[in-house]
């Protein structure tokens, strides 16, 4: 009745498997129930490099990674403006995030 080789018999198999694990709901884990219980993103930055992250004499913070942050604020929780600036040195960051003292980190890789 039908001929289908083995490579499409496969093909099909495959597609079917992508098609039910995109029907799954997806579990974006404990970092992300944790920020949606908080409130906030806890987000590392670099201190004072120009157009990546540098808060001015108010407090406020602006540049490249700060946008990043105001992002993943406003896609977790809708609103851009729940972010919690960590100012971090590159040796702080890892740590900062393994702790759980940052969710998360933008900061160009040289800087210092």
């Amino acid at each position: 009745m039908f001929n289908i080789t083995k490579k499409q018999g496969l093909l099909a198999l495959a597609a079917a498997g992508f098609a039910l694990a995109a029907a799954l709901p997806a579990h974006a884990g404990k970092t992300l129930d944790a920020v949606k219980a908080r409130g906030q993103v806890v987000c590392g930055v670099n201190t004072g490099l120009a157009g990546f992250s540098a808060a001015d004499s108010s407090g406020n913070w602006s540049g490249l990674d700060v946008d990043m942050c105001k992002a993943v604020a406003a896609a977790v929780l809708s609103d851009a403006s729940k972010v919690k600036y960590v100012p971090l040195n590159a040796q702080q960051r890892f740590t900062a995030l393994q702790s759980g003292e940052s969710t998360c980190c933008h900061a160009t890789p040289h800087s210092p």
